[in-house]
């Protein structure tokens, strides 16, 4: 909207919610180089609408482990996505074919949910 009306000015700090970068954000390549002792990834494809069901269900999450998400849309992501999923912490096999959980305990992954049931259930444990 600021390019439509001339208000937009690279050379201030008004447009610094277009450049921030969201810390709870990962991508699959590096998604292991976290500082966390153990922690979760949620990825799902944040363009489509179904996929939303995930997102609301990770925003009850009251656990100890923090979480991240992984945006299967985006291109950063495309070689991890496959026909099936391939759980392995070896990140030239792993493959996503839909949304999936990872609990990830240092570089490994010591658990995964693939079923929606599993993944909601997960969500709303206390």
């Amino acid at each position: 909207m600021n390019i439509v009306n001339g208000n937009w000015n690279l050379f201030n700090k008004d447009n610094k919610k277009t450049t921030e970068i969201d810390s709870k954000m990962v991508i699959a390549g590096t998604m292991f180089n976290k500082e966390d002792k153990e922690y979760l990834v949620l990825a799902y494809n944040m363009k489509d609408e179904k996929d939303t069901i995930y997102y609301a269900a990770s925003s009850n999450y009251q656990g100890d482990k923090k979480l991240y998400y992984l945006d299967l849309s985006s291109g950063f992501n495309e070689k991890f996505i496959g026909d099936k999923v391939v759980i392995s912490n070896d990140l030239n096999k792993l493959k996503f074919s839909g949304a999936t959980l990872l609990v990830i305990k240092g570089d490994k992954i010591v658990k995964s949910y693939t079923k929606e049931a599993d993944i909601i259930k997960f969500f709303s444990q206390k």
